[in-house]
Parts: structure tokens; sequence; C-alpha cells
């Protein structure tokens, strides 16, 4: 469709309010290590209010999947006997999918399209909703209204554990990889990916580039 398509996520950290200040300043600051790095580098996010974050997608189509990251990275974060069950962190995230008329090197000064379907529809967003879509299509954005709700089931039981093996699996790496940076055995790997049902969201984050594509 155009050229100048991008994606912006905005979003905020479920779960934040409970950290201890210590604790609360140490996920900030992983957060923001992660968000630096998400895309290699090629995208620029912001964290702004402790809790809160704004990032341009520059590839619009892989804002899935970088949204679900974020999430999976916030639930991989463990606390006292929080390994074998759900976390305490997540986070809402909204994805506006458009045109960036004004980008400015500080992007929460920026505006445009993406900007205003994004933004507001956070603001929309009730505190049990995690992750919406609006774009400029109608029908696009009633399938994934659809799809992530049923995706959400799923994340919201992953384990601190599970999140962050299928973070590492969406980052690219092998089973046999994932093993030896977590420290794990590799049966271990695969019996994690099992039980969160990774091709949920592989199948998902798929549908979502492959619809993108065509519309761009």
């Amino acid at each position: 469709m155009k050229k100048d398509i991008k994606s912006v996520i905005t979003g905020d950290i479920s779960g934040y309010s409970k950290l201890p200040t210590k604790k609360g300043s140490q996920i900030q600051d992983s957060l923001k290590e992660f968000l630096n790095n998400l895309g290699s580098g090629s995208n620029v996010f912001e964290l702004y209010r402790g809790d809160s974050f704004q990032g341009v997608i520059n590839k619009a189509e892989a804002a899935l999947k970088y949204a679900l990251m974020i999430r999976l990275k916030l639930k991989s974060f463990s606390f006292s006997g929080e390994q074998q069950r759900s976390s305490l962190l997540d986070a809402r995230i909204a994805i506006g999918i458009g045109k960036t008329d004004s980008l400015k090197k500080n992007i929460l000064e920026s505006d445009g399209e993406a900007f205003r379907n994004s933004g507001p529809l956070l603001d929309s967003m009730t505190s049990s909703e995690r992750l919406k879509v609006k774009s400029p299509w109608e029908v696009f954005d009633s399938e994934f209204a659809v799809t992530l709700n049923l995706l959400d089931v799923i994340i919201k039981s992953l384990t601190p554990s599970q999140s962050e093996v299928l973070l590492e699996k969406l980052s690219g790496y092998t089973q046999q990889e994932i093993a030896a940076k977590l420290n794990i055995s590799q049966p271990a790997v695969f019996q994690r990916i099992k039980a969160s049902n990774l091709f949920a969201f592989e199948l998902t984050i798929a549908r979502f580039e492959e619809l993108m594509k065509k519309y761009i």
C-alpha cells in the first residue's frame, strides 16, 4: 500500500506497582536494554513514567512478534517461589499501524497515523486486556481481535521458565543453543516448549506477517 507504513508499539507494565523500588529499578534497566536490542537495534524505544514504553517498528510486519517478545521478557522475570506458576509481570500493549508523518528524535513527541492508532488504543484498553491492534484496515483488525484473545489464554498461563524458553526460541535460537545459554538440558527445553504451545505463537506471527505484506 504505502512504503512509509510503520508500526508503533505503546505499552505499560502490569504488576509493576507491586514491586519494591529496588526491584522495579532493576526491571526497568533490564527492559530498557532488551528494547534497545530488539530487532538488532533497528527500532527506537523510549521508556517513560517508570512503567510505560513506546517504540517505532520500522519493519511494520514484525510488530506482533516484538510485542509478544516484550510480554515474554516481562513474564520471564521470576521472584521467590514463582518458577512453577504464572508470572507477576506482564504488559498491556497496543500496536498501531499506519503512516508516521512526524518522526522526531524523541518519539514521544512524534505524530502520525500509527501513533494515533496506538496511544489512544492503549488508553481504551481495560486492565484485563493485554494485546490489541489497530490498523487502517478493518478486516485485518477484526481477525486479530479474535486471534489475539485466544493466544492470550496461553500467554497468561505461562510460568517464568516457560516464558524464558519461548523468548529465546522466538529470538531464533535452537534448542541446543537455548539449553547451553540457560544452563539446562535439551530435554528440559523441549518439555517447556511443548508445554507452552510454541506452534500457536508461530502460526499467529506468520499470519500477521503474511497479511501485513499483502496490505503494505
